[in-house]
């Protein structure tokens, strides 16, 4: 399947800001399909509709795997995404059936990217930074954890690709330092 990038739309039994809890499932019907990937969940410009999500149900709550489109707004999203600058997303769902704050079916009419989310599970864990040809590489956030692979045909681009994923792994270290010296004021 081809996409630029892959999160988690939204994770089950976790709080979100509007008190809902998602839970198991409420979204099963709709695994494999796809549905519009919006700006801030804003509707009333086309111009916000940034590409596709495809949506993956699973057991943790469900996946998307995004592509964008080749509008101007796709391809500034793009760059927001591939910069770190957007990692977060939403969902708007409607004909929800809840038990309290449990929202047990729904159907997901959109995936947003936000700069903030209202579930905390929701996040984008996965860039896929396309090169020229055959090479390229994929760079996935999980949780402040990052990892990178990369392909390259000659050695140079290797070694290259190597003091690439150092520095990185070297400067996601330096971060979580500086956040666990910071929660512990």
């Amino acid at each position: 399947m081809k996409y630029d990038f892959g999160g988690w739309a939204t994770r089950n039994d976790l709080t979100c800001t509007d008190g809902r809890v998602i839970k198991k499932d409420a979204f099963k019907g709709q695994n494999g399909e796809n549905v519009p990937l919006v700006w801030m969940h804003n509707h009333a410009d086309p111009m916000n509709v940034l590409g596709l999500a495809h949506l993956e149900n699973r057991d943790d709550g469900v996946y998307a795997y995004c592509e964008f489109n080749d509008t101007e707004s796709g391809m500034t999203a793009k760059k927001l995404v591939a910069h770190g600058d957007v990692r977060s997303l939403s969902i708007f769902a409607n004909q929800l059936q809840q038990t309290g704050n449990d929202v047990l079916h729904g159907i997901i009419r959109e995936v947003s990217l936000v700069l903030a989310g209202a579930n905390p599970g929701a996040f984008i864990d996965d860039v896929v930074a396309h090169g020229d040809g055959e090479s390229g590489m994929i760079v996935g956030y999980d949780e402040m954890i990052t990892s990178y692979l990369s392909h390259a045909d000659d050695e140079d681009e290797k070694k290259d690709d190597l003091k690439i994923r150092q520095m990185m792994i070297q400067k996601r270290i330096l971060i979580i330092i500086q956040k666990r010296k910071r929660m512990k004021k």
